[in-house]
């Protein structure tokens, strides 16, 4: 797939930032919202078509939270 759905709660409302890298800690992908609402959101990453199959890191970075996760893409 060339997208990756994610739900996530936010404590406080305000900018998020996500970017997720490959094993080696570079980046390969980067979301910018400028304002969310607190409380339940969906995000849709996008365009990931380009990744190779393998494992990433999600870093998450919003108002009063900071959140890291592995993720597997596999077409």
């Amino acid at each position: 797939s060339d997208e990756i759905n994610m739900m996530l709660t936010l404590n406080e409302s305000g900018p998020l930032e996500i970017t997720l890298s490959d094993m080696n800690g570079r980046q390969v992908y980067r979301h910018h919202s400028d304002y969310l609402t607190s409380g339940t959101q969906w995000i849709r990453l996008t365009n990931l078509q380009n990744l190779a199959d393998g494992v990433y890191i999600i870093n998450l970075n919003a108002k009063g939270m900071k959140k890291q996760e592995k993720v597997v893409i596999k077409k």
